[in-house]
C-alpha cells in the first residue's frame, strides 16, 4: 500500500515517507525490511540530489548484502538525468558495484523508463567488456534477454 500511494503521489505518504527516512538515515538498518526499498525509492524520487548521494554513499559503505541490495533498488528507480549519468558513470566500476551485482543494478535501469534508452546505449558501447567480465557467467545471456 505504501509503495502504491507513493507511486500515485499521494503528498501525505511521500512526505511521511520523506520524514521517515530524514529521521532514520544515520541507522538504515533500523528502517522496517518490509518498506525499506520503497523508503529508500520515495527518498530518491521526492526528495533532494543529497538524498541520492547519501544513499549512493552508503551502497559503497555497507558490507550488508540485503541493504546493499534495497540501497540499489531505490537509487536506480531516479528519473534525474544527472544521476541516472551518475549510475550509468559507475556500473562498470568495480570497487563500487561488485560484478555480481552489476546484472540487477542493469535490469533495474532497463525498467525504469527515464534510465532505458542511456542503459541499453551503456549496453552496446560496453559489450566487449560484458563479454569479458560475464561470457563463462550464468548471467551472460540475461543482459540481452532483459535490453
Amino acid at each position: 500500500m505504501l509503495s502504491r500511494q507513493i507511486w500515485s503521489e499521494d503528498q501525505k505518504v511521500v512526505n511521511f515517507a520523506l520524514d521517515y527516512f530524514a529521521k532514520n538515515k544515520h541507522s538504515l538498518k533500523q528502517i522496517d525490511g518490509e518498506i525499506r526499498s520503497v523508503i529508500f525509492a520515495n527518498a530518491v524520487k521526492n526528495g533532494t540530489n543529497e538524498d541520492f548521494d547519501f544513499l549512493l554513499e552508503q551502497y559503497k559503505l555497507t558490507a550488508d548484502a540485503a541493504l546493499k541490495n534495497e540501497i540499489a533498488s531505490g537509487l536506480t528507480t531516479t528519473e534525474n538525468p544527472k544521476q541516472i549519468a551518475k549510475i550509468i558513470g559507475i556500473l562498470k566500476d568495480q570497487s563500487v558495484i561488485r560484478p555480481q551485482d552489476l546484472f540487477s543494478w542493469f535490469a533495474w535501469m532497463m525498467m525504469n523508463k527515464h534510465s532505458r534508452t542511456e542503459t541499453w546505449r551503456w549496453l552496446r558501447e560496453n559489450w566487449d567488456y560484458i563479454q569479458k567480465t560475464y561470457s563463462s557467467d550464468q548471467s551472460f545471456d540475461s543482459f540481452p534477454r532483459h535490453a
